[in-house]
């Protein structure tokens, strides 16, 4: 494996992170337009909106890119900019989810290059035990028999644990059942402070520390996610987080925001509830509901695992990246509105049915 670090644009400190980037973007382009003449591939795989060099680098070498679009953390104005250099310069585009695509206001014309896909999931091994619960329920020291609500992922701006604690502070306040708040994860170094005073510091501040509680996981996701009985996520931007489909498919119900692809994910009453950011009172409503009511958590639990599966499994993901790559490869990308020209085209009336809702 080779490897190459480069700089990005950074939204914190804005004017000191990205002069380092500003200064050494040229150079980037070039030692990555020379990492990929090195090794000749046939495709570049761009993982993200802003890794822009990379896409300069490949174009110089005249190699194919397949672009990925992975989040809406981007503010809009970027995302509809940058939006525009991804319809012109990607061969083919990859995105989380489609609604992902549509945040990133991509013309027209991308619609005959775009594969959506979800984050893949080993479904085999994300299933829940009698054993992975008595382990994680140690490692957590809680109670066998207590209902959990937990959350797993970095800890940073983007996953909006300052509202996620105070929407745990109005369950806890509203039910006298032994309920436990759990967030499983590492600091992001650049957040550490932040999150010290405005997350932990008002759990502190709230008397709260028993019953909302912070870990570092040494232990598997699999394990961690097998202590949970609802799985809470309340980010303030996502594309498909693996971790909310490696939560179904253990078997849980899940309370989000409704942001990115999340919507194409989860339906209300069906397999768990969403909330716009910001409805602090509607997530505890919802959460609320899935404590008083055990039929409707097993129930949607059921769904989750069964939907995993069936749609997010490695294989399937595997599928649709094998897709993008042969199309990326073809010697003229754009296939004839009729036909598609023999691929499995993701536009195509089939491909559409399995990305719902509908890509534009």
């Amino acid at each position: 494996m080779l490897t190459f670090d480069f700089q990005r644009l950074r939204f914190n400190s804005f004017l000191k992170n990205n002069t380092r980037y500003v200064a050494s973007f040229g150079r980037d382009v070039r030692a990555i337009q020379l990492l990929i003449e090195t090794v000749r591939p046939d495709v570049v795989q761009v993982c993200g909106l802003l890794n822009i060099q990379a896409v300069l680098a490949a174009k110089r070498a005249g190699v194919s890119v397949v672009w990925q679009l992975l989040s809406t953390f981007s503010p809009p104005p970027l995302r509809f900019v940058y939006g525009q250099l991804v319809s012109r310069w990607a061969r083919a585009v990859m995105s989380t989810g489609t609604l992902v695509a549509q945040k990133h206001y991509l013309s027209g014309s991308v619609l005959n290059r775009l594969f959506p896909f979800y984050p893949p999931v080993e479904t085999s091994r994300f299933t829940s035990t009698t054993d992975k619960k008595r382990d994680a329920r140690q490692f957590l020291g809680l109670p066998d028999n207590a209902l959990v609500i937990g959350t797993v992922g970095n800890r940073n701006r983007q996953k909006s644990h300052d509202q996620w604690v105070r929407i745990a502070r109005q369950v806890l306040a509203c039910t006298d059942q032994d309920v436990y708040f759990v967030v499983v994860g590492a600091v992001t170094t650049s957040y550490q402070a932040t999150y010290q005073t405005q997350v932990q510091g008002f759990v502190t501040e709230n008397g709260l520390s028993d019953r909302i509680r912070f870990f570092e996981s040494t232990i598997p996701v699999d394990t961690i996610l097998s202590g949970f009985d609802v799985f809470f996520l309340s980010s303030m931007a996502e594309g498909v987080p693996t971790v909310l489909l490696e939560a179904m498919s253990v078997g849980m119900p899940v309370v989000s925001t409704d942001v990115g692809a999340i919507p194409e994910i989860i339906q209300n009453n069906k397999n768990g509830f969403l909330y716009r950011f910001g409805q602090n009172d509607r997530a505890a409503a919802h959460l609320l509901r899935l404590i008083e009511d055990a039929p409707l958590r097993r129930q949607m639990a059921r769904t989750n695992a069964q939907d995993a599966r069936d749609k997010f499994d490695t294989a399937i993901c595997a599928t649709v990246h094998k897709q993008a790559y042969d199309f990326a490869c073809l010697p003229h990308p754009s296939p004839s509105p009729k036909t598609g020209e023999g691929l499995n085209h993701p536009a195509s009336e089939t491909n559409l049915r399995q990305y719902s809702p509908p890509l534009f």
